[in-house]
């Protein structure tokens, strides 16, 4: 009877000890859930007095914000050349947009949808959401406002201001910019003349779309290949190129560049995938007409497994293609045909042939003595000397002495 005794005591703490667990545990787990019940009551509440919205709600409302602001057509677009077309645009303040791709609306669409039933813990939630963070920032209808107005002085004026001499380069770049203005004016009789006959066609018909690429292409121009050796000024004379044209200006270099998803980019099935540097330079400048310097392109990497750079560029860089560029993460059509691409070169004998006939090659050459003087005196001094505060010292001393007298 004692062991028996001593054996149901022990069997006694043990429940005993079992039962506080449980019920601590109990304890706990009741709390947990009524916090969260009354948490999900705050939000329904919240929601039904549209005090809040929910968290995937919102962030389906954010992107199409996002969304809408990249397809409105700026306000210098719409703007026309003749003074009753400007009566009647400022009356009539709304705001145009564009109207999609076909495919990438299909592909906005599916991923809102799939945004909506997915669960915000899940890895396929954050993949969607980064990539309709692609999708709805780049600029569909952006565009910098060109200046068509700006004469061949104005141009040369501009180029004069940073670069001393290289005559036959501005020449050259003086043409490209007229050739340029010229095609905007025809681009603009274009749309002036064929409204009515545009606007009575459907969005998703593809003989306007086809009519309206060859259109593009011809007015796509030649690209700008700036070949010298290092230290002439190419990549100034591409700032000031951008200048003239009053656009964005963005640059990357390509030298060493052997992977060809850097500019196509990933594919969504890798992780940690992301667009390829055509894409990055959209997004980074916020405009779709942005003046484009690739550096360093006779320098590109060799192929290998990782696919031929060179090759890219070929279908980036030719107006025949770029019109629907296909990024390999964003897997729809962007247009780059409004894009300017020059490139730089120290020696264009590197660069592959096929990629070399869709260039324009400007040599610039060294300086002799005597150019090397009056840079020195018309452009370095005088910056050396207001980075090192001189000409402000001397305008003060001279402001001293007038008051002095």
């Amino acid at each position: 009877l004692h062991m028996a005794l001593v054996l149901l005591n022990k069997e006694k703490e043990l429940a005993k000890l079992q039962q506080e667990i449980s019920q601590k545990v109990e304890e706990t787990m009741t709390e947990q859930q009524r916090k969260y019940f009354l948490q999900q009551q705050l939000k329904s509440i919240q929601r039904e007095l549209g005090m809040e919205q929910d968290d995937k709600e919102a962030l389906i409302n954010k992107y199409q914000q996002k969304l809408e602001h990249n397809t409105t057509i700026n306000d210098h677009q719409t703007t026309t050349t003749s003074t009753k077309k400007k009566k009647s645009s400022s009356k009539k303040k709304k705001k145009k947009k564009i109207t999609l791709d076909p495919e990438v609306q299909e592909a906005l669409d599916t991923e809102f949808q799939k945004l909506a039933t997915l669960e915000k813990n899940s890895s396929e939630f954050n993949v969607t959401r980064a990539y309709l963070d692609w999708l709805c920032a780049i600029p569909w209808g952006r565009t910098s406002p060109t200046q068509i107005s700006m004469t061949t002085q104005q141009a040369k004026a501009i180029l004069d201001k940073y670069h001393y001499g290289m005559k036959d380069v501005k020449e050259t770049i003086l043409q490209f910019l007229a050739v340029r203005k010229l095609n905007h004016h025809a681009d603009d009789e274009y749309d002036n003349d064929d409204t009515s006959e545009k606007e009575s066609f459907a969005p998703g018909d593809t003989s306007v779309r086809s009519s309206n690429k060859d259109r593009d292409n011809t007015r796509s121009g030649t690209i700008l290949c700036l070949a010298g050796p290092p230290g002439v000024g190419k990549t100034s004379i591409a700032k000031s190129i951008a200048e003239a044209l009053g656009r964005e200006y963005y640059r990357f270099s390509v030298g060493g560049l052997s992977d060809v998803s850097e500019l196509k980019g990933h594919r969504r099935t890798y992780l940690g995938s992301m667009p390829g540097k055509i894409i990055q330079c959209l997004k980074a400048v916020g405009v779709r007409n942005p003046v484009v310097l690739i550096d360093e392109i006779d320098k590109l990497g060799v192929s290998g497994y990782r696919g031929d750079p060179s090759a890219a560029f070929l279908e980036i860089l030719d107006p025949s293609q770029n019109h629907a560029f296909r990024d390999h993460y964003l897997d729809v059509p962007v247009d780059l045909s409004g894009c300017v691409f020059l490139c730089t070169a120290n020696e264009i004998d590197r660069i592959p042939g096929p990629l070399l006939d869709r260039m324009e090659v400007i040599q610039v050459s060294g300086y002799d003595s005597a150019e090397k003087i009056q840079i020195a005196q018309q452009y370095l001094v005088p910056k050396a000397m207001t980075s090192a505060g001189l000409f402000i010292q001397n305008h003060n001393d001279s402001a001293a002495e007038e008051s002095e007298k």
